[in-house]
């Protein structure tokens, strides 16, 4: 029976490129997976299919950041058990301070050990991540695993990276490289007819809003998620970031947020705003507490002051340029916090340059513009 179901599951398993590609476009399509396009989808494909893994196993543990695999420790974990060449694999310990994981290679005498401590994450400042400060348990054995999978295991993980590790600085390969091709875009650039619309920004029409390095530092922290908090945690860590992006790129990660949530139990697209709220107003209780006892707090504090999290999330659907510079004024008089006035500054520049179609130099001054006092002297000068 096992040998019959082994044979059942092969078959489904794309032969061909063409099989793998059109694959591809329904993994895509399905809206299923943390993936933005059949050519990133593709690639995930054929990385899982060298770590071993079925198609469907590669699209929910291999992702793309920053053009590397990104693979999740348990999957590199299975590629290890899977290949044989693992006589053992232990988790030696396992706590919120410390993981140890001990490996002992076939054909070697003597076992291998890693240790991944709280104090690595701290300077690593992996620690500062929601995501990291709730589980922090399991944020420790993922990282330890990767890790040890690297060091002992190269010809199976061959250079992958698990979600998060690329945050960090690594090793700066001097050699020169091609410059990097957005194919699509090349491909429109060669074959367009006549000029380009002079008041049309070209860049943020045609990105795709995963690309971006705050998206995909996001995605690669979305991929560490395994429950439902998880995912309310990594919103929380990057959605304040991701609105300073624009409505586009807010949109696209909270939809990769919307289907991790349904993937680990939650109900729906409401279940989570609702659990970002409720998590939000714990956050901003904290933040007035910390306020109160410590006034001079880090300026990472100001981002959970009360409100403003979700100002920014508002203002990434309002297509009514003035009402977003209105409500910024009215939040700069009342606030005396120089990090929320950043943010908000930073996001509602972004998105007047999306309402009015003008870079953001343009934006800046048109928002300044629209200040009160200066609309009242206007109004005096001319009387």
């Amino acid at each position: 029976m096992t040998d019959e179901k082994n044979l059942t599951m092969r078959a489904l398993e794309p032969r061909t490129l063409d099989e793998a590609a059109t694959l591809a476009r329904y993994a895509v399509a399905s809206k299923l997976y943390n993936v933005s396009s059949p050519e990133a989808a593709l690639m995930i494909l054929l990385t899982g299919r060298d770590l071993g893994l079925t198609a469907s196993q590669s699209l929910r543990a291999v992702y793309v950041v920053s053009g590397k695999p990104v693979v999740s420790s348990d999957a590199m974990v299975a590629a290890i058990r899977r290949s044989g060449l693992a006589d053992s694999w232990r988790v030696t310990e396992s706590t919120a301070e410390r993981c140890t994981i001990t490996t002992r290679r076939r054909g070697e005498s003597e076992p291998e050990s890693e240790t991944f401590t709280i104090e690595d994450a701290r300077r690593a400042g992996l620690d500062r991540k929601d995501v990291w400060r709730a589980y922090p348990r399991d944020m420790l054995r993922h990282r330890c695993a990767a890790a040890l999978a690297r060091r002992v295991y190269p010809d199976v993980i061959l250079g992958c990276y698990a979600p998060g590790e690329l945050d960090e600085p690594q090793p700066v390969d001097v050699r020169p490289s091609a410059p990097v091709v957005d194919a699509e875009a090349e491909a429109e650039r060669r074959y367009q007819i006549g000029p380009p619309a002079p008041q049309a920004p070209p860049a943020p029409a045609e990105r795709d809003p995963l690309t971006t390095e705050r998206a995909q530092a996001f995605v690669g922290d979305l991929a560490s998620a395994e429950t439902t908090a998880a995912v309310v945690a990594v919103w929380l860590d990057h959605g304040p970031t991701l609105a300073q992006e624009g409505s586009d790129v807010l949109r696209a990660c909270h939809e990769q947020a919307v289907q991790a949530y349904v993937a680990y139990g939650g109900a729906d697209r409401a279940a989570l705003d609702a659990a970002i709220k409720a998590a939000r107003a714990a956050g901003d209780e904290r933040a007035r507490t910390k306020s109160v006892s410590k006034p001079n707090a880090p300026r990472s504090v100001s981002l959970y002051a009360p409100g403003v999290a979700s100002w920014l999330d508002g203002i990434a659907t309002d297509t009514d340029a003035g009402h977003v510079a209105g409500g910024y004024h009215k939040r700069a008089a009342a606030s005396r916090d120089a990090g929320v006035l950043d943010t908000v500054r930073a996001a509602t520049v972004a998105r007047l340059g999306e309402i009015l179609g003008c870079d953001e130099s343009a934006a800046s001054a048109w928002l300044d513009g629209c200040h009160p006092s200066r609309r009242s002297k206007g109004r005096a000068a001319a009387e």
